[in-house]
């Protein structure tokens, strides 16, 4: 591609002659005077023959491209050279896995599962056709009795592994400490369900952040209702609380929206695996711009030949009107509750409340919400006491 600068009296009458000769301009727009437009370097040698009646004057102000760019290093064949090994060695290295991530694990420590992969022969250098997607998600589920969902994907040379835990059971090493359940907001106490331990609190009663719900603190007694000794366990139930979120979010009336000049420089890059190649060192002359890489000519399997384009902008001061800060604000407490609603948190009320004053907007107000707002710490045991399991 190449970005000419046309010139004179009739260039307009040019560019409609070079059309009708099925020579076509890309980008055209005018500054300063002068018209600005991009070309083929295949239609470039042909324009000579038709500007003889126009007599325009066309300047060439940057040429882009593989063919001039193999012009400029076609005699550096130790950098040709380099460039092909670093090629062939990208491309060997991306049949391998080099980086491993796991999401979503809580009760199940990333080490763990990372060990079990090396197990299976799954590690750092592990090559990519070895490894069996849907049979690695199908052990990871036989082998974690506590993991109820997994995804295993691989993307370029990164292992991605997401799971889902079964919330209402801890790992061994929870299980074995003693601790209590309390509560991590104040509220009011809507149900609650013992699997072990012993309530302290019923439902209807009135609990601040802190308090215990569940002790771990367990009385044995004998056949004559006496008391036989004290153990401590882990306790482990499922309480809801009522309580109430605070809710506040504010906007400016003042803000800044970019504005596309519609200038654009476009650069050819090949993108191997994870790695991405390009030409001759390049610095976009643009003081601000976006950057949009088009992947639309895939090769095979990791290769693949794409555009990257520098899309110009500028920034224009704005100023929204009252009604569009309401429905920015509207629209912000709508997504927060839909986030409350997927992590299964029942909304009874919503109080909160949309102002507009002066160059801010407000949005303030409590949600009374059912959540189980339970944290746990250790229980406080007395010497005297038998402390066991």
């Amino acid at each position: 591609m190449i970005k000419l600068e046309l010139s004179g009296n009739f260039v307009e009458r040019f560019i409609n002659i070079c059309r009708h000769h099925k020579i076509y301009f890309k980008e055209i727009h005018f500054h300063n005077n002068k018209y600005i437009a991009i070309i083929y370097a295949k239609d470039f040698f042909r324009l000579k023959e038709y500007n003889k009646e126009t007599k325009v004057h066309i300047k060439i102000i940057e040429k882009t491209g593989f063919i001039f760019w193999y012009k400029n290093y076609a005699g550096r064949y130790a950098f040709v050279l380099g460039l092909i090994i670093f090629a062939g060695i990208m491309m060997f290295l991306s049949k391998f896995i080099w980086r491993i991530e796991i999401n979503g694990n809580y009760h199940y420590p990333t080490e763990e599962i990372s060990e079990y992969l090396e197990i299976e022969g799954i590690h750092k250098g592990s090559k990519i056709s070895m490894i069996s997607e849907d049979e690695l998600e199908s052990k990871i589920r036989k082998n974690f009795d506590d993991i109820i969902w997994v995804s295993v994907s691989i993307e370029g040379t990164k292992l991605t592994i997401d799971v889902k835990e079964n919330n209402t059971v801890y790992s061994k090493a929870d299980k074995a400490i003693p601790r209590d359940i309390v509560a991590a907001k104040d509220g009011i106490i809507k149900s609650i369900y013992v699997r072990n331990g012993t309530a302290i609190v019923k439902p209807g009663d009135v609990v601040k952040a802190g308090d215990i719900l569940i002790t771990s603190k367990v009385t044995c007694m004998n056949e004559s209702n006496e008391e036989k000794k004290i153990i401590y366990s882990s306790a482990d139930g499922d309480v809801i609380i009522e309580t109430e979120l605070d809710y506040y979010d504010e906007i400016q009336r003042n803000y800044e929206e970019r504005i596309y000049t519609g200038n654009e420089i476009q650069q050819r890059i090949l993108k191997i695996g994870d790695r991405i190649i390009t030409g001759p060192a390049f610095k976009c002359k643009y003081d601000k711009y976006d950057v949009v890489i088009d992947y639309a000519n895939p090769f095979s399997g990791k290769f693949v030949y794409c555009y990257k384009y520098y899309r110009e902008y500028k920034i224009c001061p704005r100023n929204y009107t009252d009604m569009d800060m309401n429905r920015i604000l509207e629209e912000n407490l709508a997504k927060y509750v839909t986030n409350l609603e997927e992590n299964s948190i029942q909304i009874i009320e919503n109080s909160v409340k949309i102002d507009v004053v002066g160059l801010k907007g407000y949005a303030q107000g409590k949600i009374k919400i059912y959540d189980s707002a339970i944290a746990y710490q250790e229980p406080i045991i007395i010497n005297e006491e038998v402390a066991t399991e």
